[in-house]
């Protein structure tokens, strides 16, 4: 029995070993991007993305992405109101990798987390008098994904669907456009 038992252990290391020698991908990386978001309301506003991942295998990878999204709102009709949108968004990513061949690879993925904004406007009546309002909240969103890796540069489209409640005024749901630079995760040597 113990004879078994220490040749299913020597070939389960011999299995591990043979896996970890077949990756063709560092396991860690991080991704930095900028890009716009162009929320329900349709003005266009610019955002960042720091986003550390995890290479499961080199067809799966998990992660933690964090965005920021500003949007600057024009003066309304009457050219006296004024507003900024800001959201924040901190989310637990997984993404599935297609190779495409050569250094390009397809990815889809989904994010999930909670996603903080905040909604300010000053109003100035007649223009000798100024009041201001602020709006902020945290809610729950996800966002499914879609990239293409070109070597170190990633591109990449999200929908971020965030829950609504009756008493925001706004719905803050936004689609990313990202362009980004990758660190790490690159090919090992001579492959």
């Amino acid at each position: 029995m113990k004879c078994i038992l220490l040749l299913l252990l020597t070939s389960l290391c011999y299995v591990i070993d043979a896996t970890a020698q077949q990756r063709q991908f560092k396991p860690f990386k991080v991704e930095l991007a900028s890009g716009i978001g162009i929320p329900s309301s349709g003005r266009v506003g610019y955002l960042l993305a720091l986003e550390p991942k995890y290479a499961l295998t080199d067809q799966i990878s998990i992660g933690l992405r964090s965005e920021s999204l500003v949007i600057y709102q024009k003066p309304f009709a009457n050219l006296t109101t004024i507003g900024t949108l800001a959201i924040r968004s901190y989310s637990l990513t997984g993404d599935r990798y297609v190779d495409l061949g050569g250094r390009k690879r397809l990815s889809l993925g989904m994010a999930a987390g909670i996603y903080q904004y905040a909604l300010g406007t000053a109003n100035y009546e007649d223009y000798k008098s100024l009041t201001r309002d602020a709006f902020s909240a945290v809610q729950f969103g996800i966002a499914p994904r879609l990239g293409l890796e070109l070597s170190h540069l990633k591109l990449g489209v999200d929908y971020n669907a965030v829950l609504h409640r009756s008493n925001q005024p706004i719905r803050i749901n936004y689609v990313s456009a990202k362009v980004g630079l990758i660190i790490g995760g690159g090919r090992y040597s001579g492959q």
